[in-house]
């Protein structure tokens, strides 16, 4: 706002509208010959128009008396073909015969007339060829030389406004030239009054940051604990003997496979969320530093701690990173899992490396691949699936951006797609 308000307080400061006016006076004959020429244009076009809508006019009403001719010929066939005639009745079968040809003769007379009416004719060879224009290519004529006319009319008034702007630009360049002398002044003490502001914003951010990621770590370990807990209750039981199989409850907790899971999905999705978090933080400091040099390049003076922003900068990234190689390596091994589940923490894997491509800009381009190659082994087997849509939707923006060149695959399979995300609560 401050630059803008700059930039019209030197425009009006070093703008020179009286030689203009000067210009367009003493020019006055050019000006009138401008008009002159567009005015006449504007004249010959109405003409035409004129001319132009009463052939079209005289056209179309003799298309529809055609027409309606062309409505009672047809009227009279239909008749005629309800009527019929006596059969064995050679006489009625030639009444008949000759009224129903006189009136399918008259049709075709009417149809013929009709589409030369419509469309125009031609007759002749060569140059002595004559072409009659037809009602539809008149009507295009006319809507071009209507349009023509709009035109020479806009032309018309745009110079006749002409010299009447410039001279209340130039009114309006005095005018400027204080207005905007006394709006910077303003500008500046705003400007001035915005750090300490903006600063206090920036602390309430991160203090929320710092909470949202106090929760997140909670919620992480709490994970972590429990997935450390299930592992555990799935190792005592594997220690306990049934060769008979009478424990019902023990064969259940055994043959389980998606138990173990549980605790470390959700360890790694709190540590995805937290990965998240400590990226916005890293986004928004970046954010923060650029709109901080700027405000003070605007107002000249003031300073910000550019130092303790990018050191904050470097703890989010470094936190991010280790907690999402951390659910890196879970999702890796949830990914190994049964076939039915496995599709879902691959993308949530894909998703892992391309948030750690944002962190990583040395690194982008091999995350962002890992990542698109992660997603498309993931859906691709069922993409037509209306659950992985999504994921499709990601995949195929990966692969766009990466140039990753998906590896053939045979398709035939009696697996529908829709059995992919069968265990996927």
């Amino acid at each position: 706002k401050r630059k803008m308000t700059q930039t019209q307080a030197d425009y009006y400061e070093f703008l020179e509208i009286e030689p203009i006016l000067d210009d367009l006076r003493s020019g006055a004959d050019d000006a009138d010959g401008s008009r002159a020429w567009a005015q006449a244009g504007a004249d010959a076009a109405h003409d035409e128009v004129q001319r132009l809508q009463g052939e079209v006019a005289a056209l179309e009403a003799e298309l529809a008396k055609i027409q309606e001719q062309l409505r009672v010929a047809r009227d009279e066939r239909l008749t005629l073909e309800s009527e019929s005639f006596t059969a064995g009745d050679d006489a009625a079968f030639a009444r008949f015969r000759d009224k129903y040809l006189a009136v399918f003769d008259r049709m075709r007379d009417l149809e013929q007339t009709e589409q030369r009416l419509m469309y125009g004719s031609m007759s002749g060879e060569g140059d002595e060829a004559e072409v009659v224009l037809g009602l539809d290519a008149l009507q295009r004529e006319l809507a071009l030389q209507q349009e023509l006319a709009e035109r020479y009319d806009a032309a018309v008034a745009a110079l006749d406004r002409r010299i009447e702007h410039m001279q209340v630009a130039s009114d309006e360049a005095h005018r400027g030239v204080v207005d905007y002398s006394e709006r910077l002044k303003a500008h500046q003490a705003e400007l001035e009054a915005m750090l300490p502001e903006m600063g206090k914003l920036a602390q309430q951010a991160f203090d929320a940051e710092i909470e949202a990621l106090s929760s997140a770590a909670a919620a992480r370990q709490a994970f972590s604990q429990a997935n450390e807990a299930i592992r555990k209750w799935k190792a005592d039981a594997r220690q306990i003997e049934d060769p008979e199989g009478t424990n019902a409850r023990l064969t259940m907790i055994k043959g389980d496979r998606y138990s173990e899971q549980l605790g470390a999905s959700a360890e790694a999705a709190a540590r995805m969320l937290e990965g998240r978090i400590h990226w916005h933080r890293f986004d928004g400091l970046a954010r923060q530093i650029d709109a901080f040099k700027r405000l003070t390049d605007l107002v000249g003076t003031g300073t910000f701690e550019e130092t303790k922003l990018r050191e904050a900068m470097q703890t989010a990234r470094d936190e991010g990173t280790k907690t999402l190689d951390q659910a890196v390596t879970l999702y890796q091994g949830l990914a190994g899992g049964p076939a039915e589940t496995s599709w879902v923490h691959k993308s949530s894997l894909a998703a892992t490396y391309y948030l750690l491509s944002k962190f990583n800009e040395d690194q982008r381009e091999t995350l962002e691949l890992q990542a698109a190659e992660t997603l498309d082994t993931a859906v691709t087997p069922g993409e037509k699936s209306p659950y992985v849509a999504d994921q499709v939707r990601f995949r195929d923006y990966l692969i766009k951006k990466t140039g990753y060149a998906a590896p053939t695959r045979n398709e035939t399979t009696d697996e529908p797609a829709e059995e992919l995300p069968d265990a996927g609560s």
